[in-house]
């Protein structure tokens, strides 16, 4: 895989790396709330520079170990993460919590996942089992999250249900979706993939009008090629065929 790419996700990883550690300084009271937010924002228009430049550098590579479409699910997956975390340091921002400690076995499973994460993508060129194996530890990670959840579910129900415990149990749910971001995104397959310009691929124009070549008319009988078998002809556009003229109707 081209360098540039390998790169572009171990920057955004790194960001996202970065918003959890904020995360944990400010649950353990080593940063206020407010630092922390202010932080946060640099910290994820570092995050989307990084995923704006894998999309930019996907255009112009031509081999890539990976499908392209797991690649960009990848990097969604880690600015979902990215997004999760910001949520929780704004809404602890917000909510004023006076007790924030309980959130430190949550903030060290999703440190852990994104650490294996990381490894994963390092390992993805040099070496591919490897990478199999980080990967694997991410998704562990992420169930890790969500049995923590459940425990921290467990006890906010079992005393009396004020405010308090209603936006602990908030701030536990953002944590849960940060954790478990990169083990349930659906895996479907599309033909389209997004780019710098947001044009669909295959971009497909008419090449064939009764009046000459005519770019804005809308494209007839496109398709995207089979990716099993190869196009039969060079145009991926077929001109729209003239109904068929009956024998009496025929000029003489």
């Amino acid at each position: 895989m081209d360098t540039t790419l390998t790169e572009a996700l171990t920057g955004q990883l790194r960001a996202t790396k970065d918003g959890a550690r904020l995360a944990m300084a400010m649950v353990a009271g080593e940063i206020d709330n407010a630092g922390a937010h202010e932080r946060m924002r640099t910290i994820e228009h570092l995050g989307d520079t990084q995923r704006a430049r894998l999309v930019v550098e996907l255009e112009s590579v031509l081999i890539t170990p990976i499908h392209r479409e797991d690649l960009l699910r990848l990097s969604s997956a880690i600015d979902d993460v990215l997004d999760a975390l910001r949520d929780f340091v704004r809404a602890t921002h917000l909510y004023r919590l006076p007790r924030q400690t309980c959130f430190t076995p949550l903030l060290d499973q999703v440190i852990a996942g994104i650490d294996a994460l990381d490894e994963a993508v390092r390992h993805l060129t040099s070496k591919p089992s490897a990478a199999v194996g980080d990967a694997l530890a991410a998704k562990q990670a992420g169930g890790a999250v969500r049995r923590r959840y459940q425990y921290e579910i467990a006890r906010i129900f079992a005393g009396e249900l004020t405010a308090d415990k209603m936006k602990e149990r908030e701030l536990a749910r953002l944590l849960e979706i940060a954790g478990t971001c990169p083990i349930r995104r659906p895996r479907t397959r599309s033909t389209t993939w997004p780019t710098a310009s947001t044009t669909p691929w295959p971009a497909c124009r008419p090449r064939w009008s009764s009046n000459g070549p005519s770019p804005r008319m809308p494209p007839t009988n496109c398709a995207a090629p089979s990716p099993r078998s190869a196009p039969r002809s060079r145009t991926r556009c077929s001109p729209p065929r003239r109904p068929a003229c009956p024998r009496w109707a025929t000029p003489s």
